[in-house]
């Protein structure tokens, strides 16, 4: 999934949340109980999702840009192909 997507979802469920937050300033939970936990559920049930749709993409990010490092750092020289750091030997002069 793309960042832009991802803003996309995050968007789209933050502007559900306030639609749903709106109506349900104006239910009262001791006339409407059923109506009212079940919009309160659903709203938590959309932020539990967008966290963990976020949580997903930020793992797979941080994956990418570890692999990215990992790869400078191969390239540096300091590290042989298994990825240990190579001891440097000191030239002396003669």
């Amino acid at each position: 999934m793309t960042d832009l997507e991802l803003d996309v979802w995050d968007a789209w469920l933050r502007e559900r949340q306030e639609h749903l937050e709106e109506t349900l300033s104006n239910i009262s939970p001791s006339e409407e109980p059923c109506r009212y936990y079940l919009l309160t559920g659903y709203i938590q049930g959309m932020l539990e999702a967008l966290t963990m749709l976020t949580t997903v993409e930020d793992g797979k990010r941080f994956k990418i840009k570890l692999e990215q490092f990992r790869q400078n750092l191969l390239l540096s020289g300091d590290y042989d192909a298994t990825g240990n750091y190579k001891q440097s030997v000191k030239k002396t002069a003669v």
